[in-house]
């Protein structure tokens, strides 16, 4: 309280309601850019450049694997260096049941690490793609829908059960062979 000037309990909500905007502002850009990217792809599907079927899986699975990916880096990135959405998501502490776990708020600054952090994912990938001499754009527009459909998967269901229930959303026969596995 000698930090901020008011009690803890007040300062969290102060810092909840002003993640608002960044939560309409990032969903809003991810849902920009998934469609943008899923017309892309469907584009260059009609088109014909993309070539096989079977790299089209192949890039599912890969843009599956960078959303997890991304996901733990945002996530574990928050946990450290940003002490109001660390409390406030790993606490009791809630504003109308929401504990700024992408629900209705986010914590403060993280669309930044966000942005960043898909940038440092997206150039992995590129190199990755680039040594193999694979098609960089196609798999940039399909990765767009299945990376941000993994994020939402893993921040609306997935995420929240581990919370709540302490163990692994897939079941233990699966969970061993999964990397979002509680621990």
């Amino acid at each position: 309280e000698s930090l901020t000037g008011m009690p803890i309990e007040d300062f969290f909500v102060q810092v909840y309601k002003s993640g608002t905007t960044e939560f309409y502002i990032f969903y809003g850009l991810a849902f920009l850019y998934v469609g943008i990217s899923a017309l892309c792809f469907l584009r260059d599907l009609f088109k014909g450049k993309v070539k096989s079927f079977v790299s089209v899986i192949a890039m599912a699975i890969m843009s599956w694997n960078e959303g997890s990916l991304f996901h733990l880096l945002s996530h574990y990135q928050n946990d450290l260096y940003h002490l109001n959405g660390n409390v406030m998501h790993h606490s009791s502490f809630s504003v109308g049941g929401d504990n700024a776990a992408l629900v209705n708020t986010l914590p403060p600054g993280l669309i930044i690490n966000f942005i960043m952090n898909y940038f440092t994912v997206w150039m992995m990938t590129y190199v990755v793609f680039d040594y193999f001499k694979l098609d960089k754009w196609t798999y940039l527009n399909l990765s767009a829908p299945l990376m941000i459909g993994k994020l939402l998967f893993q921040m609306k269901i997935i995420h929240p059960y581990i919370h709540t229930q302490g163990k692994s959303w897939y079941g233990p026969f699966v969970a061993k062979y999964i990397m979002d596995e509680y621990t």
